[in-house]
């Protein structure tokens, strides 16, 4: 629920972002959009491999990593490529 009430802002704001650059014929980074993705999916590598690990991961890495989750999912929408 944490992720969901986090993300939340972070997917408007990377879809408006989209927008804007659409009207204004901005050019779309493609590799900050691969960089992204590739944060998002090393993420989640990193939660799976967690579970698994023999020593305690601190509290404080959940909320560090929500963030990070969502600033790249912002990235994402945002240099999302104009004709999908």
């Amino acid at each position: 629920p944490y992720l969901a009430a986090a993300l939340l802002p972070f997917v408007v704001d990377g879809l408006v972002r989209r927008k804007i650059s659409q009207t204004n014929f901005d050019y779309p980074s493609p590799m900050a959009h691969r960089y992204s993705l590739y944060l998002i999916l090393g993420a989640l590598y990193l939660l799976l491999v967690s579970l698994t690990l023999p020593f305690p991961i601190p509290p404080q890495t959940i909320p560090v990593g929500v963030f990070v989750v969502a600033y790249a999912v912002n990235v994402l929408l945002a240099n999302t490529q104009k004709r999908v």
